[in-house]
């Protein structure tokens, strides 16, 4: 996939309007969840508490770092629900554009999903992370897939991306279900556009 300098001018706006619609979350405090599970954890450093529980947890493993790097600083955490929903945005551009081949859909499509209201909790709420967590990996991972059928050694990347997604959300069972569905939808309608 070639990008071009439109591509790239329209993906540097998308992280521009992320910014200005997301920065003032930079100040927000921890509330609700992040109360128990962030500011009065007493583990909430200690990486062996990730990889204690049958299933390592990828937003866990974050907040490790994350108090690791900066304390219980709430901007630190607000900082990784923001970068995740900029690659989200960025993911679903390029997934768009690899599908139609229509960089002015790509951009009206990611642009409106950059700064819907419904994703201000995803992505404002430290305790969400979860979500714009397992929605990069899982579309990612998806056009990752996509490109594997003309360059193989990419299949194994797409498998890690899909193991980071469901660390960080259960929700990503579906993925080999939008495989196999685009797979037969590919076999039936040939009119259709295959995600590879």
């Amino acid at each position: 996939m070639q990008l071009r300098l439109k591509n790239l001018l329209h993906l540097f706006f998308l992280i521009i309007i992320i910014l200005l619609a997301y920065y003032n979350s930079l100040s927000n405090n921890f509330f609700g969840d992040d109360i128990d599970g962030i500011s009065n954890n007493p583990d909430i450093g200690n990486i062996s508490t990730v990889f204690s529980q049958a299933i390592p947890s990828f937003p866990k493993l974050i907040w490790v770092l994350a108090v690791n790097i900066a304390d219980t600083n709430p901007a630190a955490f607000h900082i990784n629900n923001i970068i995740f929903h900029i690659g989200t945005t960025i993911s679903i551009y390029i997934l768009i554009f690899l599908l139609t081949k229509k960089d002015l859909l790509a951009f009206f499509t990611s642009g409106f999903f950059a700064v819907h209201p419904i994703l201000s909790e995803p992505v404002g709420w430290i305790s969400a992370a979860s979500y714009p967590e397992y929605s990069f990996f899982i579309i990612t991972s998806l056009i990752v897939y996509s490109l594997s059928q003309t360059k193989p050694s990419l299949y194994f990347t797409s498998i890690v991306l899909f193991i980071l997604s469901l660390l960080s959300s259960e929700k990503a069972v579906i993925f080999p279900i939008i495989i196999l569905l685009d797979r037969k939808s590919t076999r039936l309608n040939s009119s259709h556009i295959p995600l590879s």
